[in-house]
């Protein structure tokens, strides 16, 4: 998430309450965007750190959600030789029960 983002998911009630609770999302998301730009770069440093954070966090989990199928596909399947098609490495298919 964006430092915005997470900071508002954090104060949108806070802002909601200022302005009397009755504010459609559009209204919420124009008075949120007013105080974000209105913070100076001290006031938006702790949320530009929790967003690094988060993007750390998910490029981590990227990396091993991408490492992971591919040696477990490999285990569970077999590999696929070269000029071999999944067809013909030896999975079933609907003319193998006839």
């Amino acid at each position: 998430m964006t430092p915005y983002f997470l900071w508002l998911r954090e104060k949108r009630e806070a802002i909601q309450s200022q302005h009397g609770g009755g504010l459609s999302a559009p209204e919420v998301a124009k008075a949120a965007g007013a105080l974000w730009r209105a913070m100076d770069s001290e006031a938006k440093a702790p949320w530009e750190a929790r967003a690094k954070a988060d993007k750390e966090r998910l490029a981590a989990e990227q990396r091993a959600m991408c490492a992971a199928p591919r040696d477990g596909a490999t285990a569970a399947t077999g590999a696929v030789g070269a000029g071999q098609s999944l067809y013909d490495a030896g999975g079933s298919s609907d003319s193998d029960s006839e």
